[in-house]
């Protein structure tokens, strides 16, 4: 293999990691000019409250940077920022402040679909509530640990912090909690293949998210009435015909989980709807303004890489041009150094 040709190989090779490092770095940082002038401001403002051992200012301040790296879709940075903020936390055992940067770092991998990492932070989250035996925080924790096992197919271990979970909210009677948990159950044991088990346990879900939405948040004996009773008699009724429509809804919610687990949370979501229709509306808006914005990273990246791409096919030919006219000129010194060759030797004979 010549020169040229090892050269060539080479080039190609960079040109195939650079393409691939563009393509993979999907979410580049798009600070705008105001927003970089208020890192640097907050970067500034951080350095001089460590310096004053203002930590808990300096903690606050890191936060805000993190806030907006997210707004400009810098997930790596506004991670690093909150890192930050709870190391800083650390050093003045603010644990309660920690906690929300642990979940928030959790939510921020789970966008970056980076569940190993989104577990992890999750975990560190619980760690703290259970430091403070807080059961109602725990139970959410273990919820949020759940979910991220039952996405990862560890069924076994998301249905045993679900255990845990539900024995918290029940000591706490916590019937909102109760109504996630059971909801998760049922997602689990579904995803799990144990249909029988999925629908025992959506039977809870659907009972106590009718009793939230109700009003009535009294959960003595609830559990052991429901329990005992036929479906008809989840509730306390005072006409039969309430009773009947009872049943008649729950039936149907029942025979709609052997569909899929898909189709399942959007049945939840179909019950919860009017209940949670402005919160939804409002969470609309904003995901339409995150969308937007990430449509315009997402038109800057491309722009992005096909500059990257032909930047480098650029250089290739310019790389190309310069080793084939080296080469030329190397052959031209070979050739005139022959002809000087030929000229000693022609001396020499005369």
């Amino acid at each position: 293999m010549s020169f040229f040709q090892k050269t060539m190989l080479f080039v190609l090779f960079v040109t195939i990691i650079l393409v691939i490092t563009a393509e993979n770095n999907l979410i580049i940082a798009q600070l705008s000019s105001e927003q970089q002038e208020q890192i640097n401001q907050y970067k500034i403002k951080i350095k001089d409250c460590k310096s004053s051992n203002q930590l808990k200012m300096a903690a606050s301040y890191s936060n805000k940077c993190a806030s907006i790296y997210l707004m400009a879709g810098d997930y790596q940075d506004a991670i690093n920022s909150y890192v930050e903020s709870a190391q800083i936390n650390d050093q003045i055992g603010n644990d309660l402040d920690n906690k929300k940067i642990y979940n928030n770092i959790a939510m921020i991998y789970s966008e970056m679909d980076q569940l190993k990492n989104t577990l992890k932070y999750f975990e560190k989250s619980l760690l703290i509530s259970r430091r403070y035996n807080n059961k109602k925080e725990i139970a959410v924790s273990l919820m949020d640990i759940s979910t991220i096992l039952i996405s990862d197919k560890e069924y076994d271990k998301a249905i045993k912090n679900l255990n845990e979970a539900l024995d918290l909210s029940q000591d706490i009677n916590d019937l909102n909690n109760l109504r996630s948990c059971y909801n998760l159950m049922s997602q689990a044991y579904k995803a799990a293949g144990d249909v029988k088990k999925s629908d025992e346990y959506y039977k809870y879900y659907l009972a106590y998210d009718k009793k939230i939405r109700e009003g009535d948040n009294t959960p003595e004996n609830f559990e052991n009435n429901f329990l005992s009773a036929e479906s008809e008699n989840l509730h306390e009724v005072k006409t039969e015909k309430k009773t009947d429509d009872i049943s008649l809804n729950l039936n149907k919610e029942i025979h709609k989980t052997s569909i899929d687990s898909i189709n399942h949370a959007i049945e939840i979501s179909k019950a919860e709807e009017e209940h949670q229709l402005e919160i939804l509306n409002a969470d609309n808006k904003l995901n339409e303004t995150k969308i937007k914005g990430l449509q315009k990273i997402n038109e800057a990246n491309k722009i992005f890489i096909v500059t990257t791409i032909i930047g480098i096919f650029i250089i290739i030919i310019l790389i190309l041009t310069g080793i084939y006219l080296l080469q030329k000129k190397q052959k031209q010194i070979r050739q005139l150094e022959e002809k000087l060759a030929q000229i000693e030797k022609s001396k020499s004979l005369n």
